[in-house]
């Protein structure tokens, strides 16, 4: 039988509420002013077929109970779509019957058909003495984008046969809290990364924004950068397409959201080249065995530089190491490492690293990610690194025969991963303008072999001779 309710009004002002500090302006983004109080109840006017399927299916909820905010609250097939970006709260309930043997079906939130993590799954029916019918109930708090839309999904967990809703027996219901003036209530964009920091000068590249509440209607300024498209993936990323300036420097990235915009002060540079030089009169770059500096290496070693590029004193392969920490990265972000260097003298490793090194084992080769190894000043004998496991060396043989004089450009692609490619490059010299040259490669091939890195933190590193005539020159991370 259908229930009725003489409909309060609710409409007014809530009292003694505070939905994440949104009432009383305590919520890092929330305002502090009077809030309205927005609803909207749906249930089902008759029995669902079936909700114990192998696959999800959305719960038959038909039939509108309440709605005070009609232009706020859409009426959709089985569920809402909400027509502006704001703050919800989503509380669903399902009573459904079985006359099968130990059925249970599970009930998630969906936003546009996409379920949410919360889960509720207490509908377990034994169907025995007398027990044939159970419910589920579930709520979550959580940003919509405008034109989402809600609705809740089943599916079968247990036992396998018909489960039926009774009519009547299970309701949706969406609040939400918007000013008096019906302004929706949505908290300011936040940026929390951006990505690459730094860009060539006039060149036209996607740059990455991390964060929080994104709306689809999101814009991205750049000062003084041409803005040439903007991808809202979801509500935590942007990809935003740039032509950058010709004039080096720092510039300001905003991003607003409709209901309010933050700024990353100097959030982007722009210059010359990307390349980090090594040399004397370089990039400025703190160095030490302490923690804090842009370059660590084992206690006892020094750094100098000189024209020609960066060397390091105090220890030899394979108990010396350097690692390049300001310029770390996270795997998955799927970098690229390119270092320019002279040929060595003798035997030395150079790519990547990781924050879970043994800094004093005196075998590093055992401790890196993955590295090229020159086994002579005229060979690189392949690759090492570890199996896997921080400590376990594993290698890949790849010979590559170089000469004693060159200048080389090694890249390691994609994180360095399993199955990632390296490139050896030849340039015609040491001079800047000849960095990005690639009209010589010498050989690439795909990381494999016993290799086989995963450590999370990673960043350039090198295992250098100690003193000598070989220079590292300069390095990239994009």
């Amino acid at each position: 039988m259908k229930r009725t309710y003489n409909q309060e009004d609710v409409s007014g002002k809530i009292l003694a509420l505070d939905m994440l500090g949104l009432l009383s302006g305590n919520g890092s983004n929330g305002p502090s002013q009077s809030l309205k109080y927005n609803y909207v109840r749906k249930t089902n006017s008759s029995d669902q077929t079936n909700l114990n399927s192998n696959t999800s299916n959305s719960v038959n909820y038909d039939e509108v109970s309440f709605n005070n905010n009609t232009s706020l609250f859409i009426d959709v097939a089985n569920g809402i779509q909400i027509s502006n970006g704001c703050l919800i709260r989503v509380t669903a309930q399902v009573n459904y019957t079985a006359n099968n043997n130990r059925t249970n079906v599970p009930i998630q939130i969906a936003v546009n058909n996409v379920p949410r993590l919360i889960r509720g799954a207490s509908g377990y029916i034994r169907n025995s003495s007398g027990h044939n019918e159970s419910s589920v109930i579930i709520t979550d708090l959580f940003y919509v984008n405008a034109g989402d839309v809600i609705t809740i999904l089943g599916e079968r967990e247990a036992g396998a046969g018909t489960v039926t809703l009774s009519a009547y027996h299970s309701n949706l219901l969406i609040e939400n809290f918007s000013t008096v003036t019906g302004q929706p209530v949505f908290p300011n964009p936040i940026i929390t990364a951006i990505e690459p920091k730094t860009v060539n000068s006039n060149t036209t590249t996607d740059v990455e924004i991390k964060g929080a509440y994104f709306t689809i209607g999101t814009t991205v300024n750049i000062t003084n950068q041409t803005i040439n498209s903007i991808i809202i993936v979801d509500d935590n990323h942007i990809i935003v397409n740039i032509t950058s300036t010709g004039t080096d420097g720092f510039y300001d990235v905003t991003v607003d959201n409709g209901y309010g915009s933050i700024t990353a002060t100097n959030g982007l540079e722009v210059r010359t080249s990307t390349w980090i030089d090594l040399r004397l009169g370089g990039e400025v770059l703190t160095d030490g065995n302490a923690s804090g500096n842009d370059i660590r290496y084992r206690s006892g070693m020094s750094m100098t530089r000189d024209a020609n590029g960066m060397y390091f004193t105090g220890s030899n392969p394979w108990s010396s190491w350097v690692k390049f920490e300001k310029y770390s990265w996270t795997r998955g972000t799927n970098k690229t490492l390119s270092w320019i260097l002279t040929a060595p003298d003798n035997s030395i490793m150079i790519g990547i690293g990781s924050d879970a090194t043994d800094e004093n084992s005196t075998s590093q080769y055992a401790q890196m990610e993955v590295e090229f190894y020159f086994n002579t000043s005229t060979n690189i004998w392949g690759l090492y690194g570890n199996d896997g496991t921080v400590g376990n060396y594993g290698n890949q043989s790849h010979s590559v025969s170089v000469n004693s004089t060159d200048v080389l450009k090694l890249i390691i692609d994609g994180d360095g991963d399993n199955g990632d490619v390296v490139y050896v490059y030849r340039l015609p010299s040491a001079n800047q303008s000849d960095w990005d040259d690639t009209s010589t490669l010498l050989d690439s091939w795909n990381i494999g072999g016993s290799i086989n890195p995963n450590e999370t933190n990673i960043m350039p590193v090198m295992i250098p001779r100690n003193g000598g005539n070989q220079r590292f020159i300069a390095l990239k991370v994009e």
